[in-house]
């Protein structure tokens, strides 16, 4: 059996030719359950070349010490993912042509960070109000839909999150959803599920704006996809009330909140502001845009 073949199909394919015409409430979201090709497994990159690859952090000690402290128990998953992602990053566009020597600070430790902001708003209670909401047009029904990760691409950041979301027990029941438009990198997304046995996560191989506007999340996570007006544009109408807008963003964070304040006001977000973490003493701070629905 084919690895294709082993993925499971979880919600039924919707029909492709015909999908452009469909009303945003009839719409069946596509699951991937064919490959283009096969990714490089786990199995073949350290039996065959893994010890060349820029990932590699066996010769550092220090900064391997600092991050098995801070994943702890998902450090071994996180550490496998980062070997899929660099071994399959150019075959499926994943990520740029000099990232590979980053993956670490650049792209797992900065989607990381969002870890801190789950665990402090959780224990202020943001986490801790029921679903009232209910989607049965794309199949699912909250709580179970937890978390959605608009425009995920590589993984970055739904999978790091949900691969640390698994081994703390307030959160390992819930499922994050991987929102990703082309169909290329939702099929990556899939193989990385099924690799990885990661059994709350699913993929959704779709555009943010084919959702209905019902209300459904509690949690909305971005990175690198589009301008802050846009991220709430497009997550204000998916969310739960009293969900929280978790959006990883750089230095142009400040001008960003200015030239959203029309939507800030128009969604009438609640405590707005931007918190950073460290995932590592040698990795730059994160910056995190967070605003809650009224």
């Amino acid at each position: 059996m084919g690895k294709s073949s082993k993925i499971k199909k979880i919600i039924n394919k919707s029909d492709s030719n015909d999908q452009s015409s469909k009303n945003p409430a009839d719409l069946k979201t596509t699951f991937v359950t064919n490959l283009l090709r096969d990714p490089i497994s786990l199995k073949e990159i350290d039996a065959l070349y893994f010890k060349d690859m820029a990932v590699n952090i066996e010769n550092n000690d220090q900064l391997k010490r600092e991050l098995s402290a801070y994943f702890g128990l998902s450090f071994q998953k996180i550490y496998d993912y980062a070997k899929l992602l660099e071994a399959n990053c150019a075959q499926f566009g994943l990520l740029g042509p000099n990232e590979k020597p980053k993956i670490w600070e650049r792209h797992i430790a900065n989607s990381a960070s969002l870890i801190n902001q789950f665990t402090i708003s959780y224990y202020t209670g943001v986490f801790q109000r029921g679903f009232t909401g209910k989607i049965n047009a794309l199949n699912f029904e909250p709580p179970s839909s937890f978390v959605a990760d608009i425009g995920s691409g590589a993984g970055l950041p739904g999978i790091v999150l949900a691969i640390m979301l698994e081994n703390i027990p307030d959160y390992k029941n819930y499922t994050v959803d991987l929102i990703e438009p082309m169909g290329k990198r939702a099929e990556w997304l899939n193989y990385v599920v099924h690799e990885l046995d990661l059994k709350n996560v699913r993929v959704f191989n779709n555009r943010i704006q084919d959702f209905p506007p019902q209300p459904g999340y509690n949690v909305v996570i971005s990175r690198a996809v589009a301008k802050l007006d846009e991220l709430i544009n497009m997550s204000a109408p998916i969310m739960h009330s009293k969900g929280t807008m978790m959006f990883l963003k750089g230095d142009s964070v400040e001008s960003e909140i200015e030239l959203a304040k029309p939507q800030i006001d128009y969604f009438k977000l609640i405590d707005v502001r931007v918190a950073e973490s460290q995932v590592a003493s040698t990795f730059e701070k994160s910056k995190v845009f967070l605003a809650e629905m009224p």
